[in-house]
């Protein structure tokens, strides 16, 4: 296990900047992602914690250990790409052998080696065959078996699911989770896919235009978001412009086009009078026929615009006022069906709802 630190990372192809001074520190055996959207430079990096780019500015650090000059096979990581990178003639036993055998380790104890990781990552009996043989999934964890076998102390993965169909990365990322945590390996991860990132990771760093706008645990970005990209970016989320009309004792009363809506302040307190985002999640909001009673007495009401019905679920999207609010409804069965053009009352807890700057 190794802690990583980086120091104001600056990154340049040509004229366009890529990453903007990043700053990061990653603890003994912690699963960290990097998540955001395409071309916000989360892969680039990945690629320089590995060492295969160097940055034009700032320093990368493994412990107390300054590596940013090392090349990457003296850093001591396993690579897992998004393609898998597997030699096509080469047999699942030599394909993960490979990383051992450029070590100079001996016949016998690769042999023991690798017959456990294969073990490990549930591929015993699979040596002789060729990656063309095996499914995306099969692959993906050969790959994976690569990595580790090497006992790297950091475990990078650049977008290693992409490539598979929705249920077996499910499966996958769950064999992932696992295998970090039995290993105790630091974990550097890369994604898109906001759902991956929240069930995998122990911490989830949000990646924008070359900026970290936040860095902690999955509960707190999903449910404290500090920016509105943050807020926007991670699952479903009603966000709206509203005005601060009163301030009291941590809370405050804001003037939206939905109506009025009570709201926690957070971190910054908004001043009277300031323009603000209201920010809250779907399954927050409870939603009725009949008439709702609250405690601050403010309750919204509107005529449902859209419904689907997924089962287990229901998403609204509501006419209140001159904005559409989305509601998300668990266990159908027990609130209800609703149809469009249904009237009904909406309320939420202003515990639940934040208030963000526009800047």
């Amino acid at each position: 296990m190794v802690r990583v630190r980086l120091e104001n990372i600056w990154m340049s192809f040509g004229n366009l900047t890529v990453l903007k001074g990043i700053n990061l520190n990653i603890s003994e055996g912690e699963f960290l992602t990097l998540l955001g959207p395409s071309g916000c430079g989360k892969t680039t990096l990945l690629r320089i914690i590995a060492g295969l780019y160097k940055p034009v500015k700032g320093r990368i650090y493994f412990d107390d250990r300054d590596v940013t000059d090392l090349p990457p096979w003296e850093r001591n990581i396993g690579f897992v790409f998004q393609d898998y990178a597997l030699w096509p003639h080469m047999k699942v036993f030599d394909n993960v052998a490979y990383g051992l055998r450029i070590r100079g380790v001996s016949s016998d104890e690769i042999k023991e080696k690798v017959r456990e990781v294969l073990k490990l990552v549930g591929l015993e009996g699979f040596e002789d065959r060729y990656p063309y043989q095996l499914s995306g999934g099969q692959q993906q964890r050969v790959a994976l078996a690569r990595a580790i076998v090497i006992n790297p102390s950091l475990l990078l993965l650049d977008e290693p699911l992409s490539n598979l169909d929705a249920k077996i990365r499910i499966s996958v990322r769950t064999e992932i989770k696992k295998l970090q945590k039995r290993l105790k390996i630091t974990t550097i991860y890369v994604t898109h896919d906001q759902e991956e990132a929240l069930v995998i990771s122990d911490r989830i760093a949000v990646v924008n235009q070359g900026i970290i706008e936040q860095v902690d645990t999955p509960w707190e970005l999903y449910y404290n978001p500090k920016t509105p990209f943050v807020a926007d970016f991670i699952g479903q989320v009603n966000m709206f412009e509203g005005e601060v009309v009163e301030i009291k004792d941590g809370y405050v009363l804001l003037d939206t086009l939905a109506g009025k809506i009570m709201a926690k302040t957070g971190d910054a307190v908004p001043n009277l009078n300031e323009k603000v985002l209201v920010v809250f999640r779907p399954e927050v909001v409870e939603v009725s026929r009949s008439p709702l009673v609250s405690k601050e007495g403010i309750v919204l009401r509107g005529r449902i615009d859209t419904v689907q019905f997924l089962g287990n679920l229901e998403r609204l999207e509501i006419k209140v006022g001159d904005i559409i609010v989305k509601a998300e409804l668990h266990n159908p069965l027990k609130v209800g069906i609703f149809e469009s053009e249904d009237e009904v009352y909406l309320k939420v807890d202003p515990d639940l709802v934040r208030v963000l700057r526009k800047d």
